[in-house]
């Protein structure tokens, strides 16, 4: 399993663009976990909407913006994954971008 960790201060638009290309091309097992920061646009309340509709998607929700670093790190503390993705929020992923399996296949060509 893969651990997308995604963390988003505003930018709403953007984060559900990159929330949606997930769900639509992610077969793979994967958790998303989700660090909302400080954001005044809606971007906390959407998310948590998200994280109660999908059992897989995790928020971690910080009062104020916190950085990228302290907001990547408690993302990743709580990652269950194999992997680790460190994923921005304005990243439109598509069709197998995670197939971690042909990936690995194309590295031993």
């Amino acid at each position: 399993m893969t651990s997308i960790v995604i963390l988003s201060y505003n930018r709403l638009d953007h984060t559900k663009k990159c929330v949606k290309s997930i769900r639509k091309h992610t077969p793979e097992a994967h958790e998303n976990n989700l660090c909302g920061y400080g954001s005044t646009d809606g971007t906390v309340k959407w998310l948590q909407g998200q994280i109660k509709e999908n059992k897989n998607y995790h928020l971690i929700e910080n009062k104020e913006n916190v950085g990228v670093a302290k907001g990547r790190n408690q993302s990743i503390n709580i990652s269950q994954g194999e992997f680790i993705l460190l994923l921005d929020n304005d990243v439109i992923v598509s069709q197998g971008w995670l197939d971690l399996h042909a990936a690995m296949s194309q590295q031993q060509v």
